[in-house]
């Protein structure tokens, strides 16, 4: 095997993450497992912010430079050769805005696309990173930017201003479309600058790792479990995958990351004086699966019952929610109900339960006017959180 000499940005923040996992990515890669709904979705809704991004960003190009001085390099990630000579082509050819141009340094051994090239009139560059998040820009952001940064300033080009476009998690979408209240571009240049000299540290070790072919050595721990977990966590974790520590405490992820950090990896390696530390919703969920007994506040439920007057409501609800807002009226990653069964007990006859359903097909509004007529607010019991 040809001996690798420099690394994608995709690859580097593997590495980043854990060297194990760029193994597994380089070596492995279809022994990994398939991203699940929620994930596919949250990269689907990405990969659409990102063709709003490049409309957006035309009608700017066209407005600044006139028209057809805008052009998209469609390449694949294994296609790198092909992107840079093509971006450079796109340059000398008078192109002012590139999607997906592509660059390789010379000196940090890392090569990257970028989302938006803008070349200016001196002849240097603006570089545009498009996160599909209505979060403000943090330091995974801040990262992403800086390999890509080093991958450009790495190969000669003259960088001029490097910024974040994000989502504007106050935007109400209207009849039509509003980009430039949709889209903020939040100029990142001196943070970027400031932090780009050790992005790309890691970069020698890790080719030398990968051109070593050998798997490193690293134990499963709480970095496993950092941002998103590890696409390898199922592989690197296995029987200890399941209903463990790192699910247990989900919710409480400093003492996950504590306990997981000891070696107690299983609920089984906890201890009664751990357990004092757990909130009381988890501690339930503790004392249940060492007993494998339910637990029923009996006095509760009767108390709770006790309140009740006929009628009485049962409803379920299921909820979507998207970084783009699907109607009118509605703002970024907003839960918006697109589903509810509603159950009426009148009596104690339970054989007489009255039913009211809707699914939502085009507008939202169908929906609040058959929930508001089946409902009277007083007595009814519903699913605690969100559906999905």
């Amino acid at each position: 095997m040809a001996k690798i000499k420099h690394l994608s940005k995709t690859q580097l923040q593997a590495g980043q993450k854990c060297p194990k996992l760029l193994y597994f990515k380089k070596f492995h890669y279809n022994d990994l497992p398939s991203p699940d709904l929620e994930s596919q979705e949250r990269f689907d809704q990405g990969n659409t912010v990102g063709e709003l991004a490049v409309r957006y960003f035309s009608q700017i190009c066209d407005s600044r430079y006139g028209k057809d001085k805008h052009i998209y390099i469609d390449k694949k990630p294994w296609e790198k050769d092909d992107a840079i000579i093509e971006t450079e082509e796109a340059i000398e050819n008078g192109y002012r805005m590139i999607f997906e141009g592509a660059s390789e340094s010379d000196k940090d051994g890392v090569w990257a696309k970028n989302d938006i090239v803008e070349i200016l009139d001196d002849g240097s560059i603006n570089l545009y990173e498009v996160k599909a998040t209505k979060s403000t820009p943090g330091a995974y952001h801040f990262n992403d930017a800086s390999i890509q940064y080093n991958a450009f300033n790495g190969a000669g080009y003259k960088i001029n201003k490097i910024f974040l476009v994000t989502v504007n998690p106050d935007f109400i979408r209207d009849t039509t479309f509003n980009f430039h209240e949709y889209f903020i571009i939040t100029d990142v240049t001196k943070k970027v600058v400031k932090i780009a000299k050790d992005s790309c540290d890691e970069v020698p070790s890790l080719l030398e790792m990968i051109n070593s072919g050998k798997i490193p050595e690293i134990e499963i721990g709480s970095h496993c479990l950092k941002g998103f977990t590890c696409d390898a966590y199922s592989i690197c974790w296995g029987d200890k995958s399941g209903y463990g520590v790192s699910k247990l405490l989900s919710r409480q992820w400093r003492l996950r990351n504590k306990f997981i950090d000891q070696g107690k990896i299983l609920i089984e390696d906890l201890t009664a004086e751990d357990a004092k530390e757990f909130d009381p919703v988890i501690k339930i969920d503790y004392d249940v699966y060492k007993t494998k007994e339910p637990q029923i506040n009996k006095n509760g439920l009767k108390v709770f019952l006790n309140q009740l007057r006929y009628p009485v409501y049962y409803l379920d609800y299921e909820t979507i929610n998207s970084i783009i807002p699907p109607f009118v009226g509605t703002i970024p990653g907003e839960q918006i109900p697109f589903q509810f069964s509603l159950h009426i007990q009148r009596s104690d006859d339970f054989n007489k339960l009255e039913h009211f359903e809707f699914l939502h097909c085009l507008k939202n509004l169908e929906m609040v006017r058959n929930y508001q007529m089946s409902l009277d607010q007083k007595n009814f019991l519903q699913s605690p959180c969100f559906g999905r």
